[in-house]
């Protein structure tokens, strides 16, 4: 049996926060995402994805596609008509969408972190 200690409680309660961070920021702004930018590597990541694919969101893993090519084409697509972005990734990811996003004419409405990921989104 595994011992139960501080370290434990704060991965297992940091593993919650985060499955519920980004759809309750992007539900605080009222629009839901036309992309949300997950990270298959982290379980939270996928479960926000999930989420999110259920509600008719599209998703894009940067792991298996570049994200600098996805804002020239997928994410470009997707926000041609308005719309917002959001993610739960780990800061690079969140940085690459962030500046990409001002070429767009988006910003940053809201973040949150609970390392190593951070919701995020952009409108």
């Amino acid at each position: 049996m595994g011992t139960f200690d501080r370290r434990t409680a704060m991965k297992l309660g940091g593993a919650a926060a985060l499955a519920a961070l980004v759809p309750g920021a992007v539900l605080a702004a009222n629009a839901p995402p036309r992309l949300f930018v997950f990270d298959s590597r982290y379980p939270a990541s996928r479960e926000a994805a999930e989420r999110w694919r259920s509600r008719g969101t599209a998703l894009l893993d940067p792991r298996g596609r570049d994200l600098g090519q996805a804002w020239r084409q997928e994410i470009k697509h997707a926000l041609d008509n308005g719309g917002a972005l959001a993610g739960l990734t780990p800061w690079s990811d969140r940085l690459v969408c962030e500046m990409m996003g001002r070429d767009h004419g988006l910003k940053l409405r809201a973040t949150e972190s609970a390392n190593p990921l951070y919701g995020w989104y952009l409108i």
